[in-house]
């Protein structure tokens, strides 16, 4: 019989992973992983631990391996109610960062976002995605949908005349 989760039940899942997989990456052994956990949380294990002590080691261990962290990681933590609009705008920002070859960053989204707002006469700026409704992540997700549209467009477009002359 499967036991059904919780957000934060797999949320400290993954955390646990990742913990694990960085310190398997840094070849840490037994002692020097002790010696950290307790120097940086007062333990030795990270059995029994949650939120905001699990996600500081997590965030230490990926600062001494050198990984960053994906900005865009939040999206999967979201409510269930957010993750498919949230996760399409990924894949759009994802495709627009491949069209124009360089990465495409949240802040990205809320520069569209907070020009949206500036058109339809809203006042406030949108600092995250995250901090938007429901109704504001479609018309982004629109937004960039159209956007990747056209450079799409000039991409072929461009590619047409580099073979024509």
């Amino acid at each position: 019989m499967k036991i059904k989760q919780n957000a934060a039940q797999r949320r400290v899942g993954k955390l646990l992973a990742v913990a694990h997989i960085l310190k398997k990456q840094m070849e840490m052994d037994d002692d020097e992983w002790r010696a950290m956990l307790h120097g940086l949380i007062g333990v030795e294990t990270l059995s029994g631990l949650a939120g905001p002590l699990l996600e500081a080691v997590v965030s230490h261990l990926r600062k001494l391996s050198g990984s960053a962290e994906n900005p865009w990681a939040f999206v999967f933590n979201e409510p269930e109610w957010k993750q498919p609009v949230l996760k399409k705008i990924y894949r759009l920002c994802q495709e627009i960062a491949r069209l124009q070859g360089s990465p495409v960053q949240p802040q990205y989204a809320a520069g569209v976002i907070a020009q949206m707002r500036a058109l339809r006469g809203m006042e406030g700026v949108c600092s995250h995605i995250r901090m938007c409704d429901a109704e504001e992540l479609r018309a982004l997700s629109a937004a960039l949908a159209v956007h990747v549209a056209r450079l799409k467009k000039r991409a072929k477009k461009g590619m047409t005349n580099e073979v024509t002359q």
